[in-house]
């Protein structure tokens, strides 16, 4: 999971709440699909720093792998002008 230390204006907040929700649901569904607790969706990472999976047996393993924030472009905040030709007779 994120480090809350290293985010900034509340933004890892966010994806900590929504990642614990998921994995909640993702027990819930679980849970009544099988109607056994024994598998069980953490928090945690995939693969610890030698490169070994880091998720226990029995238990499935969450994890944000990549996000990308989509900016507007800036032709989309271009004020609009309007020429106007003066005639003169």
């Amino acid at each position: 999971m994120p480090d809350l230390a290293r985010c900034s204006n509340g933004e890892c907040v966010m994806i900590d709440v929504v990642m614990k929700f998921l994995a909640g649901e993702l027990n819930t569904y679980l849970l009544t699909r099988t109607d056994s607790d024994l598998f069980n969706v953490e928090l945690c990472r995939l693969v610890d720093d030698s490169g070994k999976t880091a998720v226990k047996p029995n238990q499935g393993g969450a994890s944000v792998i990549n996000i990308e924030e989509e900016r507007p472009s800036s032709l989309s905040f271009r004020t609009r002008s309007t020429l106007t030709a003066g005639w003169s007779e």
